[in-house]
Formats: C-alpha cells, structure tokens, sequence
C-alpha cells in the first residue's frame, strides 16, 4: 500500500483515538473493561491461561487485561478485518510476548473445540441480534468448565439511534422498518440475552447490569467516536435485508444526526448487562 494512502488512515485512527481518550475510553474502561476482567479472574483463573477476545474494539480492554495476565499466559484477538491490529499491539504497554491476532469470521471460527479457558467479549449491537449463531461458536471453542464474560447492549442504550434509525428505514421502506426494528428491540431484552446464552448450552452463573452516560462536544466527535461508529453505525452497514440499501440508510441516518443535535452536546446513555456463563464440564 504506497504512503499517500496510509496516511489518511493513521490520521484518522490518531483522530479518532483522541475523541476515544477524551469522551469515551475512561467511563468505558471504568464501567465495562474492568468488571468484565474482575468477572474473569474471579472464576479461577489457570497458572498459563489462553484467553479468546472477539470483537474487540476498543484497546482499554486489552490494556487492562493485559497488565494483570500471567506471564505464561496467551491472548487471540479476533476481528472479521485486521485494521485496528496495529493500534492494539502498539498499545500494550506491558511486553507481552505472547499475543496473537486473527482476521476471520466471528460466526464461522476456524479454531478446534475445546481450547480455551475463557472468551471475553463485549458483543456489537449487530452480534447481538444474531446472538446464538455467535455464542454457539464460543461455546464450541472454550474448555469444558470454561467461562464466558460478556458484555451485550440492552433496552434503552442510545435511544436517539433507534429513534433515527426507525424514522429513516420507514421511509425507505415501511415493510423492511417493521421487520428490522421488531428484531432489533426483541434481541436487546434483558430476557432474551441470558436466554441466547441458555439456548446454546451455557449455565448463566451471574448477571451485573451497568448504566452510565458518555457525552460529547460535538455531533461530530459522537458520531466519529469508536463506540458509535462500530456498534452502530456498523449495525447498519451489516444489515443484509433484500431491498436495502445500507449505504443510503447510513447516510440518512447521519443527516438525522446532524439535523437533530447539531446545536447540544450529544449524551449517550449506556445500558449493557455483562453475563458470566460456564460451558458444562
């Protein structure tokens, strides 16, 4: 790839980092990053532990994983795309040494069973409406007796995108709206997330929910923020419904945005459940 065109991308990855520090990765890692991992080791962890991170997005998760992994210990990290590989590995400050990196398919993992001793993950609002095609395949991958500790978006996390979102698919197309919106709002019940996990054969052994509100400057800087720009924008553009045209909805939905906000200071209120859950020894 020639200079001219990587240094829009690292322009924009410094970009977007630093919306990352200064709005959203502190309340992030307090409120999710570090629970999930106190989740984790509390379940027992092993002398060498590997560890599966799905879906990760957003380096504080890593970094403070990280920094109290045994030394012996292995992380994969896997992603559908290497782009933010980079970023992640030059952010560990600790030197560890081993931390691997994999572009595949979140839904169709090419692991064999039964090799790891936990999956964290903190599942995209588009994972979780398609929750036991994703967890079936983490539960395939971890050890009998494993644990799973993840993070799932729940009813009432930034109502202004479902509100959006519902206005412009209804005006693209009243049937598509009622079909996507119904799946959408049924797949974020609190009810339907620990049943996703029951359905794919994992004991739910605990449940902590967490609520917190992340604000921004600018419309701008929301919708370029990392958080938003993978768990929702993102949403839209995986959205395979026949008749739609995912790149005319992402724009609506941004001039709604825009339209909308333009003149507040954009807040965002997040609400997630974190579920540990145990594959049968």
């Amino acid at each position: 790839m020639s200079e001219e065109i990587l240094n829009p991308v690292a322009e924009r990855a410094a970009r977007q980092n630093i919306i990352d520090e200064k709005n959203f990765e502190p309340l992030w890692r307090q409120n999710i990053d570090i629970p999930m991992i106190e989740m984790c080791f509390g379940c027992g962890m092993p002398k060498s532990p590997v560890i599966l991170m799905p879906e990760l997005r957003f380096k504080t998760f890593l970094i403070n994983l990280t920094e109290c992994l045994p030394a012996t210990g292995k992380v994969m990290i896997v992603n559908n795309a290497n782009t933010q590989f980079e970023l992640f590995r030059a952010s560990v400050r600790k030197n560890v040494q081993n931390l691997y990196f994999s572009a595949q398919e979140i839904s169709a993992l090419n692991y064999a069973d039964n090799i790891f001793d936990d999956v964290l993950t903190q599942l995209s609002l588009y994972s979780t409406t398609h929750a036991e095609a994703v967890l079936s395949g983490y539960r395939r991958v971890l050890k009998p007796g494993g644990f799973l500790i993840c993070c799932m978006p729940q009813m009432g996390t930034f109502t202004a995108f479902f509100d959006f979102l519902d206005e412009c698919l209804f005006a693209m197309n009243p049937d598509i709206e009622r079909t996507i919106m119904q799946d959408l709002y049924t797949s974020i019940k609190p009810a339907s997330c620990k049943a996703a996990l029951e359905n794919v054969g994992l004991e739910v052994k605990g449940q902590e929910d967490v609520s917190f509100e992340l604000s921004f400057p600018t419309v701008e800087q929301l919708l370029f923020s990392s958080y938003v720009e993978s768990h929702f924008l993102g949403y839209c553009l995986n959205l395979m419904e026949p008749g739609l045209d995912t790149r005319q909805l992402l724009t609506r939905l941004v001039r709604s945005f825009h339209c909308y906000l333009q003149n507040e200071t954009p807040k965002i209120s997040v609400k997630c459940a974190i579920f540990t859950a145990q594959k049968p020894a």
